[in-house]
């Protein structure tokens, strides 16, 4: 056997010599022969602690067929070797097997896939979408940066120009501006550094078992290099304008400024960043939306079963102690009269596969059904194969469609029986009624007792497959979990279960115990956690739009005192002024929802593998977004606009 790195640590504390040292694994003796580094985890994702050659069994009636299909196959490519010519040389080799073995291998081809791609599919998407969703607040807040920045230096135009008119040179001036833009990014990045530091220690402990290395997450010398970039690039980017501009030299009309008339430029300037907030302000909120749109319409589909108050219990039996189905049999069979007779256990019962969970014996075998026309070769129906004891589907609450569900008649001595899922009987049977009908499979041959409801087994996204039902009693596994229905806190019940298995067999581990509830938490974390983060950067996102929008228009109404004194002098009253300011910003803010709808369009054409059940140009989301996003920049403008009703025209007349 070869040790993982934490294994090593934990049972052997990192002794060197640990080489040649013997265990037992499941009452056979291995030999150690080396440990494997710290960063080494395959297959990623799963706390695997000691690999075994694989041997295959000459007595394993299932791996001696040349229709198990059960292995994947890793392969280095050897020097100048491509991807595409392995495609093409695998595909020619299961042209001469599919001639050669025409029963077995007809239509069956092999799918060949780089490892790194297959390791990071499921997490990619998420990842990028994350990355572009921080990005897009990185720009609102950079606008805002800029606009604030543009607002203060147009203010000061007359100390800058002072200081001109006594010899400071334009280079100068923008080397000031640009060390206040620099200070202010840094104190910035040093501060979201602390932010990340503390989110990298939640996002290590999160279960997410999809995304890999999530462990090995750090803020090293290449985050904090890359911070220092950007806080230099967005302190030049968004600094260097307003500084140039503010620098121009036009010293008499800065120093004859009479008022705080703001010039015409700077404000439309300011218009067009609104604008661009908005915009983007829109992208992630129409993200966001459409994400919490699918996240609720997964979390409406029935799973099949009920998860609540559910424990659940992994139990592998070792081979060289339990020889026989007798003993398997009589073991499990055993577990669960002591489990039934637990104080607060109202059912009981095994299943070779637990919903939605990753380990399980679970094979997607061909199977005939009696009295229909042979399928040509290589087009076989197949379903998944799972063995269940009696109270199964009573203890899940799976719900019974037609005929009866598993009993304890059906023993290893009566007539072999199966169940089917609706998937199977709408896919094979069509209108015909499949109770009484016999179906071959590889455990055997078994007539139709009962229909039962679907059940998602691999996710909540993920359409149920065929699926037959057989009595554990006739198709003794191995391996089974237990599951129990309690009548209060299932975990709780955890130390009792454990009791109860030991005094069966006190050598006998557990491999797990958890909840249903713990299960369908974990298989939709990442679902959840990408809906949360984008609602939570959206809705950021949807502050600083409005933070900026009213910024932007508490300036340009201060910078036109004048203007409003003079027209409250010539007989506007205050509601005609509010109009005007209200007016002004929304035109811009019509102009950055115009411009945003087309940046929405790609972001969601980019979100919808993502989706489930809900288009990318959901009109429900695009509207709502819409009136939202209204309504938040009608807010932010008539907060000024009503300041602005306030002047006084005397005091706005006045020369400063």
């Amino acid at each position: 056997m070869v040790l993982s790195h934490g294994f090593w640590q934990r049972h052997f504390a990192a002794d060197t010599g640990v080489a040649g040292r013997k265990l037992l694994l499941d009452n056979e003796p291995y030999t150690v022969v080396g440990v494997m580094r710290k960063d080494f985890a395959f297959p990623p994702g799963n706390e695997i602690q000691i690999w075994t050659p694989l041997a295959f069994d000459p007595n394993d009636s299932h791996g001696r067929s040349r229709r198990s299909r059960t292995l994947s196959v890793l392969a280095r490519l050897g020097p100048g070797t491509s991807l595409e010519s392995a495609r093409e040389e695998m595909a020619a080799i299961s042209e001469r097997l599919a001639s050669q073995f025409p029963d077995t291998n007809q239509g069956w081809s092999a799918a060949v896939g780089s490892v790194r791609e297959q390791l990071v599919a499921t997490a990619r998407p998420a990842l990028l979408l994350l990355f572009a969703t921080v990005a897009f607040l990185l720009l609102i807040v950079c606008a805002n940066v800029a606009s604030l920045m543009l607002a203060r230096l147009t203010t000061r135009r007359r100390e800058i120009a002072l200081r001109a008119a006594l010899g400071a040179s334009r280079r100068a001036l923008v080397r000031q501006v640009l060390a206040e833009s620099l200070l202010l990014s840094g104190s910035g990045a040093a501060l979201a550094l602390g932010v990340a530091y503390l989110g990298v220690r939640v996002a290590r402990n999160l279960p997410i078992a999809s995304v890999p290395r999530l462990d090995e997450i750090r803020l090293d010398a290449g985050v904090l290099g890359f911070t220092a970039v950007v806080s230099v690039v967005v302190a030049l980017a968004f600094g260097l304008a307003p500084a140039l501009y503010a620098s121009r030299p036009r010293l008499r009309e800065s120093l004859n400024e009479a008022g705080r008339s703001g010039s015409f430029g700077t404000r439309r300037i300011l218009g067009f960043i609104v604008a661009f907030e908005v915009a983007v302000a829109l992208v992630l909120l129409v993200g966001a939306g459409l994400t919490i749109r699918s996240f609720q319409q997964l979390m409406r589909v029935d799973p099949g079963f009920r998860p609540d108050s559910v424990l659940v219990a992994q139990i592998y039996l070792t081979p060289t102690r339990y020889r026989d189905n007798q003993s398997r049999r009589r073991f499990f069979m055993d577990a669960l009269a002591r489990v039934r007779s637990l104080a607060g256990v109202q059912t009981a019962a095994a299943v070779s596969s637990l919903p939605m969970h990753p380990v399980g014996i679970e094979f997607a075998l061909p199977f005939s059904i009696e009295g229909q026309s042979p399928p040509a070769s290589g087009e076989e129906p197949r379903a998944d194969i799972r063995a269940a004891t009696d109270g199964y589907f009573e203890t899940l609450k799976i719900p019974l469609l037609k005929g009866r569900v598993l009993s304890e008649q059906d023993r290893e001595d009566a007539p072999h029986v199966l169940l089917i899922n609706e998937t199977l009987a709408r896919r094979y049977f069509a209108e015909e009624d499949p109770v009484g009908k016999t179906i071959v499979n590889p455990h055997g041959k078994g007539e139709v007792v009962g229909v039962v409801a679907n059940v998602h087994h691999y996710g909540l996204d993920v359409d149920p497959r065929p699926e037959l039902y057989v009595p554990f009693s006739q198709n003794v596994f191995s391996a089974m979990a237990i599951v129990v229905r309690t009548t209060s806190d299932p975990e709780i019940f955890a130390a009792d279960l454990r009791r109860a298995i030991g005094e069966i067999d006190s050598d006998q581990p557990i491999y797990d115990t958890s909840t249903l509830d713990q299960a369908i938490a974990r298989w939709i974390l990442l679902p959840r956690l990408s809906m949360t983060l984008l609602a939570a950067f959206a809705g950021a996102a949807l502050l600083l739009a409005v933070v900026g929008i009213y910024g932007v228009i508490a300036f340009s109404v201060s910078q036109r005192t004048t203007e409003m004194g003079l027209r409250m002098a010539l007989g506007a009253g205050g509601r005609d002024l509010s109009v005007l300011v209200v007016r002004n910003s929304m035109s811009f803010v019509a102009f950055g929802m115009a411009l945003g709808l087309g940046g929405a369009i790609v972001f969601a054409r980019f979100l919808s593998g993502l989706l489930f059940r809900v288009s990318p140009f959901d009109p429900w989301v695009y509207v709502s977004v819409g009136l939202v996003l209204v309504l938040a920049a009608l807010i932010a403008s008539f907060l000024p606009a009503r300041r602005a009703t306030r002047v006084d025209p005397m005091e706005a007349l006045r020369v400063e």
